[in-house]
C-alpha cells in the first residue's frame, strides 16, 4: 500500500486478480522529506494477462487545508488520464472513505474491457520515426500515478468517465527500449 509520509491519511493499493499486490521499495529512492511535493514510489510485479484494479482509502483523520473542502484523486495509467474521483469534506463526515477505481475503460465504440497487464514486445527493423515515437511512449509505460490535490469547491458537475486511451499496441521498437533506463517490461492494453 502506497502511503506518503507527509500525508499518511491517504493510501492507495493495486489489486491483481482481486488480491492486493506485493509492493517493493525502489533501492535508489531518495528520502521523501527532500521532495518539494510529497511523493512515494512503489513497484509491483506485473503478471502478464492479469487484470488489475486500483483502490484508495481516506482516513477520517484527513485534515483539509484552510479554505479547502474538496479532495481530488487523479489516476494516470501509462501516462494517460484514466479516472478522477472527487470527495467533498462533508462526504467524509468523520468516517473512513474507501473506494475502488473502476477497473474498466471505455473504447471508442463503447466497448468495455478490464485493465490488463501486457508484456512489452520488442520489434526490430522499424523506421526512425517509429523509434522516436516509441521513445516517447516508453517514458510513460508501466506507470500508475495518483495525483492528490485539495481546493475550495464552488460548483462542481459530475464529470463523465474519461475516454482512457489504452496503448495502441504492446509492440515497441527494440532501440527505444534499449535507450530507456527504466527497464519497462509491461504496458496496459
Amino acid at each position: 500500500m502506497a502511503i506518503i509520509k507527509k500525508v499518511p491519511e491517504i493510501s492507495v493499493s493495486i489489486a491483481i486478480e482481486g488480491k492486493e499486490a506485493d509492493e517493493y521499495d525502489p533501492c535508489h529512492e531518495k528520502d521523501q522529506a527532500q521532495d518539494e511535493v510529497p511523493t512515494v514510489r512503489r513497484y509491483i510485479q506485473a503478471q502478464s494477462g492479469s487484470k488489475y484494479s486500483i483502490s484508495y482509502r481516506i482516513s477520517p483523520n484527513f485534515q483539509f487545508k484552510n479554505g479547502t473542502d474538496m479532495l481530488g484523486l487523479h489516476i494516470y495509467v501509462d501516462g494517460s488520464h484514466f479516472h478522477s474521483k472527487y470527495i467533498r469534506e462533508s462526504d467524509l463526515g468523520g468516517s473512513e472513505c474507501c473506494g475502488q477505481v473502476p477497473s474498466r475503460h471505455t473504447k471508442r465504440q463503447g466497448q468495455v474491457e478490464a485493465l490488463v497487464f501486457s508484456p512489452v514486445q520488442p520489434i526490430e527493423d522499424v523506421s526512425r520515426k517509429t523509434v522516436d515515437e516509441d521513445m516517447r511512449r516508453v517514458k510513460r509505460m508501466g506507470s500508475i500515478q495518483i495525483v492528490v490535490n485539495t481546493w475550495k469547491a464552488e460548483l462542481i458537475e459530475d464529470l463523465k468517465p474519461s475516454n482512457f486511451p489504452p496503448s495502441r499496441s504492446p509492440y515497441v521498437a527494440q532501440k527505444a527500449l534499449s535507450k530507456s533506463s527504466r527497464g519497462v517490461t509491461h504496458t496496459t492494453l
